[in-house]
Parts: C-alpha cells; structure tokens; sequence
C-alpha cells in the first residue's frame, strides 16, 4: 500500500522560523545602486578621472586654506610690531619732553659756573652743594639719552649740530671754516639735536704786508 505525504502550507509565524536573513535588510537593492556600480565596472577610468578632480579639488581648499593662515599670522606679526614701534616712539616723546623742561636749568648752572671767578669767590660749602647738584641732574639726564654738543677748537664745522654766531680771522690755511671757539653748548636726545652748540667759525685771510 502507498502512502502519500501532502506538503502542508506554513503560516506567517512558522515562515519565520526558518528565515536567517538577517533583521532589517532590504532584499530589494535600489536600482540606481546598482546602474552607478555597473557604470563604475565598465567605465573604471571615468571613476579615476572624477577621484583625481575631486583630490585636486581637495588640495586647492587645503591651500586657500593654509595661504589664509598664513596671512593672518602676517598680519598678527605686522601688528605687534607696530604697536611696538608705538610704544617706543611713545617713550621717546615722554623723555623728550621731560628733558626739555629740564634743559633750561641745565643751562642756569652751566652759565652760573661759566665764569669761574665769580664762581670760586663764593663760599666753598655752598660751591660743592651745588656742584653735586649739578652731577646728580646730568647723570639723570644722560640715562635718559641727553648728550652735550661741544666741539672742540679746531674740529670742521658741521651745520648739522653746530650753529654759527661769528667769525674769527684765521692766519692758517688749514683752520679756514673750523670751530673756533665754543660760545653756548649745545644737546642731543638720543642721536636727535635738540639744540645746536653756538660756535664761532674761524676764517683764513692773508695778512698784508
């Protein structure tokens, strides 16, 4: 006798049992996937030239970017510089304002022991008082970039320190146009003339018989 076995069919619960795709997969694959892969299959040197646009694409960006910090690194250096430079030349207004008020007293004490009889005649108590005075006021004044301008007899004119007041009949040739004597001193503030020295000048003129 033959017996015959009848496939029963399984319902939705049961099917799942023996389904191993793994949960949410989509068995159905885009389309469009699948035409850009087949694309890419036969035309693998269009995928390279799009590769190589975009990486150059890439390093170009990359540059912009790079050359802007650079620029802004620039101008950061640039502007600390300036502000720099401000600040000194700041420092150097204030200092030269400073010795300015202070130059005519400088002066005062200069012309005071200028002449040097009435100078010595004074008590020598009160000389030397005043002579440290005097010490402790150019020392403050150097420090701060003050120099006298006091050429000596002899040396070349120089209009750019020296002003003339006079002139003075020279017999030798060679003191034609040179200082011949000092008649007020004069000062600089760190290379820059505040005040020329007043110098008579020495003029060569032959003696006649």
């Amino acid at each position: 006798m033959l017996f015959f076995a009848y496939a029963m069919p399984l319902n939705k619960d049961e099917n799942k049992k023996f389904d191993n795709t793994p949960s949410g997969y989509d068995n159905n694959v885009p389309e469009d996937v699948e035409i850009v892969e087949e694309e890419e299959e036969k035309n693998p040197r269009d995928t390279i030239k799009k590769l190589r646009e975009a990486l150059k694409a890439s390093q170009k960006e990359r540059q912009e970017y790079l050359e802007g910090w650079q620029r802004m690194k620039a101008d950061a250096v640039n502007a600390r510089r300036q502000e720099e430079e401000w600040r000194s030349e700041f420092v150097k207004f204030a200092e030269e304002k400073l010795v300015l008020r202070l130059l005519p007293v400088l002066e005062s004490f200069n012309l005071a022991t200028g002449n040097k009889g009435a100078w010595e005649a004074l008590p020598k108590d009160w000389r030397l008082g005043m002579e440290h005075i005097y010490r402790e006021l150019v020392t403050a004044l150097s420090e701060h970039g003050l120099s006298e301008i006091s050429p000596n007899p002899g040396d070349p004119f120089d209009p750019k320190f020296q002003t003339s007041v006079g002139t003075v009949v020279a017999l030798d040739k060679e003191l034609d146009h040179t200082v011949a004597e000092v008649v007020q001193k004069g000062y600089s503030l760190n290379d820059k003339v505040l005040k020329p020295a007043r110098v008579s000048i020495a003029e060569f003129s032959v003696k006649e018989k």
